[in-house]
């Protein structure tokens, strides 16, 4: 076993307020709901060795009066120890259902966050508010990370045509 692991105390606290709205316009909006608390605490050897899994982490709102649009995320801040080098998608996020039934180019396997957006999904113009839900995973960090706490701000954005 890796020396590291006897000091090994590894915390990841994702930054979101809960119930974000952020308007497109007038009429195309995207809600953010936080559903259950999103923090990772790592101290055992399994835990380290395995992914990490929030089920049923957020859900994001989406109403499109106007024209369809795209919705993307990434990773737009982080914090982490002094010396440590963050691997270029340290999360995941994974697409579970949506009531969306003019949705397309859903993402359906897990994304990696990185700095660049990555598409989740488009919506058709409708006029309806459609929910969609999401697991957030944390790959497995080995014994490479080093103890402290990691912090990541997640942006979501979107776009019309």
């Amino acid at each position: 076993m890796n020396s590291k692991f006897n000091v090994c105390a590894i915390l990841l606290v994702l930054l979101l307020s809960n119930n974000s709205c952020f308007a497109q316009s007038s009429t195309n909006q995207i809600t953010l709901n936080k559903l259950t608390p999103w923090n990772f605490s790592l101290s055992t050897p399994a835990q380290l060795e395995n992914d990490q899994t929030i089920s049923g982490a957020f859900s994001l709102v989406v109403k499109t009066k106007s024209k369809g649009c795209s919705v993307y995320a990434n990773i737009n801040s982080w914090s982490y120890p002094s010396g440590f080098t963050l691997p270029s998608s340290p999360l995941e996020i994974h697409y579970t259902s949506t009531n969306s039934p003019s949705a397309y180019n859903i993402a359906t396997s897990p994304i990696a966050l990185t700095s660049s957006n990555q598409l989740l999904f488009n919506q058709n113009k409708t006029g309806s508010a459609y929910t969609f839900y999401y697991d957030m995973i944390l790959p497995a960090v080995g014994y490479d990370w080093y103890p402290g706490n990691y912090s990541f701000t997640i942006t979501f954005t979107m776009t019309q045509p």
